[in-house]
């Protein structure tokens, strides 16, 4: 009788334990699935910021490239329709806007040598950095908005933070 109170105990004790995690918020259950890889960690991000996507290219060598901004296939189409005529309009202030940028960047471990800012769109930039030492951990800031991940091994790290809407 005793076994079977405690496999009872045991049993509703789990179950509660399962369906708390389960009310957890989507972006926390995202961060805790990411945090399972070896090779990175997103370690915490704002509300502003809607995705942080983590690639590792496959040539030797090590840097990291970010692009910061709202993603491209995020945004509203500028395209006019007018008697068969279909083109982009694009405004000198269009032109020469530019993407967010990082107001600072906080090294807690490792470090990198050398940064690069380049536009890619006028909703993005691109972050290159290099002479990388691993791990390395890093908060990105911009604003009131930030990211905080951690890479553990030397690779071609590529970095996609999509601003949310």
């Amino acid at each position: 009788m005793k076994d079977i109170r405690s496999t009872f105990f045991s049993m509703v004790f789990a179950s509660l334990v399962c369906s708390a995690g389960a009310a957890l918020p989507a972006s926390a259950q995202q961060q805790e699935k990411r945090s399972d890889s070896t090779d990175y960690t997103l370690i915490r991000k704002s509300p502003g910021i809607k995705e942080v996507d983590f690639k590792r290219g496959k040539k030797k060598g090590s840097g990291l490239v970010i692009t910061f901004g709202e993603s491209v296939t995020d945004l509203k189409s500028n395209n006019i329709t007018a008697g068969n005529v279909t083109g982009n309009t694009k405004s000198a202030e269009r032109l020469n806007e530019k993407g967010p940028e990082f107001d600072r960047i906080d090294i807690i471990e490792g470090k990198y040598g050398d940064i690069a800012v380049e536009k890619k769109t006028s909703t993005q930039n691109i972050y290159t950095l290099t002479n990388l030492t691993f791990p390395l951990r890093l908060v990105l800031h911009s604003g009131t908005d930030f990211v905080e991940f951690r890479l553990a091994e030397a690779a071609k790290w590529t970095l996609d933070v999509n601003y949310k809407k």
